[in-house]
């Protein structure tokens, strides 16, 4: 059950991802056409500053899920209504704290981006803002329900639900759009599709899978338990905050709304090629920590680190090497509404300098979630503070010269030194993950995988159609040439056995 339900959440994660990437690339261009560049910049930067409010989440996701998973393979009822009531307290406070802090940061609004802004600008800046603010103040106590079906692992149902919400809210948004080409419209209809799928999770929760909410007495070190391992988690996300939603804020303040809306676009297609990864990352948590409980050995875990690590760098290599040979074309279709006093062409060589060094800590970020299982996540969060401390400055300075594609690199160059270093030594001397047998695994792939991007270079020559249909055509045509050759000189039993089970699964439907 528990295996079938890992292999549907990830077949269903990447339909999902499949349909959001296709909607989240289309609405680029349709939404810079309907809305202008200028308002889709204030779109970008108004939900990196909204989007820092996850982190009022301060981690109890990932606390839920593995207290909760922990307490379910002990059979321990009490403490898994426990967790549930300890951490829906905790939410309903941090709900009320992010109003206030809310409340603050709009008090001060005109101070902090009001010279970049017309006085129109800021009036609706002010209205998206107040809109998402309310959105967050019920998202926020809402994660408990996911968390608790990420526990039970009903990732089909938490996908299917994403599918509908993606594909509905996308249709709603372009029809809105023709009428009322805002980015307040825009904000108003994404924040109504987030709140209406609020209450299906909370009905799945108490009548499908009767969960029970209660406080009983907290045995010793539990709250103490939960708390720490939250801090660490908050931290970490913080860390991704400054990371990823640092650099639109300081292109915005150093260079206007133009600038950030072309690194905003980088963003986009970097947001999906993350999402390649995560996807099969995400839903092994309450495995790994199962397997944590029950003492699995080091050489398991090690195993399933390098498992994961081919399959998540055998689809991004393609994408890698695709963007590389095509990235250009497809950013010049991507944003076929050009300004007509600046061009989006530096989107591609800002996306190459995120996804080229994130790429390590994608293929490895199911160390992530046995750090979590093991709560020895303090040593990354503490490297990835100092990584976003040190992106901060450099990519302030960096953007005064050399706009979004000096930000991308400082945020490229530490992420290089972050992970391909320090998280590696770590990983090898305190997790006892075998390091040195992972990367020869993925140097053989990336072998294979050069050896495509020079066929691809060739492939790139070919004029079949003009426009559109010439460039789909060679991108059909590189992935069947990138898998056949992945297939015969570089995929293992167990990944063939895997393409042959969704093929399979495909033929009886």
């Amino acid at each position: 059950m528990e295996t079938n339900q890992i292999k549907k959440g990830i077949i269903l994660s990447y339909a999902s991802l499949a349909i959001s990437a296709v909607l989240g690339l289309l609405q680029v261009p349709i939404y810079t056409r309907l809305m202008g560049e200028s308002e889709y910049g204030i779109y970008g930067v108004m939900g990196s500053i909204l989007a820092s409010f996850s982190v009022m989440d301060f981690g109890l996701s990932a606390t839920i899920v593995r207290f909760y998973s922990r307490y379910r393979v002990l059979k321990d009822s009490k403490n898994m209504e426990n967790i549930l009531a300890i951490c829906s307290i905790l939410y309903s406070i941090l709900s009320v704290l992010a109003l206030l802090i809310g409340g603050i940061i709009y008090i001060n609004f005109n101070n902090w981006l009001g010279s970049k802004l017309s006085t129109e600008q800021i009036f609706e800046a002010k209205q998206i803002y107040i809109v998402v603010l309310i959105n967050i103040a019920f998202t926020i106590p809402s994660q408990l329900f996911t968390a608790i079906l990420n526990s039970y692992e009903r990732f089909s149902f938490l996908k299917l639900l994403n599918i509908f919400q993606t594909i509905t809210q996308f249709l709603t948004v372009i029809a809105v759009l023709i009428h009322h080409p805002t980015a307040l419209a825009l904000v108003i209809i994404i924040t109504f599709f987030n709140l209406i799928v609020i209450p299906i999770k909370i009905y799945y929760c108490f009548v499908k899978l009767k969960v029970k909410i209660k406080l009983h007495p907290i045995p010793e070190g539990l709250l103490s338990s939960i708390l720490s391992f939250t801090f660490l988690i908050f931290l970490t996300t913080v860390v991704d905050q400054l990371l990823w939603r640092a650099n639109p804020i300081i292109l915005f303040n150093t260079k206007g709304p133009e600038e950030s809306a072309i690194y905003t676009v980088a963003f986009t297609i970097f947001t999906n090629y993350m999402l390649l990864s995560t996807v099969i990352s995400s839903v092994f948590l309450p495995k790994v920590t199962q397997m944590v409980t029950t003492g699995v050995s080091n050489t398991a875990l090690s195993n399933l680190f390098t498992k994961v690590g081919r399959i998540q760098f055998l689809l991004l290599s393609c994408v890698l090497t695709g963007f590389m040979l095509f990235g250009m074309q497809f950013i010049d279709i991507f944003t076929s509404e050009k300004s007509a006093h600046f061009s989006y062409a530096p989107a591609y060589y800002i996306t190459l300098f995120l996804i080229v060094p994130f790429t390590i800590d994608l293929i490895q970020n199911i160390g992530l979630t046995i750090l979590q299982a093991k709560n020895k996540i303090l040593f990354r969060t503490c490297v990835f503070l100092s990584m976003a401390v040190v992106n901060v400055f450099v990519a302030y300075q960096l953007a005064k010269f050399w706009g979004g594609i000096g930000c991308a690199f400082a945020t490229g160059l530490v992420f290089l030194i972050g992970n391909l270093i320090f998280m590696n030594i770590y990983y090898a001397k305190y997790i006892y993950i075998d390091i040195k047998g992972f990367w020869k695994q993925i140097g053989k792939i990336s072998c294979v995988s050069l050896m495509c991007y020079i066929i691809g270079l060739f492939i790139n020559l070919i004029p079949f159609f003009p426009g559109l249909i010439n460039f789909a055509l060679k991108i059909v045509l590189y992935a069947i040439v990138y898998f056949s050759i992945m297939w015969m000189l570089a995929m293992n039993d167990y990944e063939k056995g895997l393409i042959r089970g969704v093929i399979n699964k495909i033929r009886v439907r």
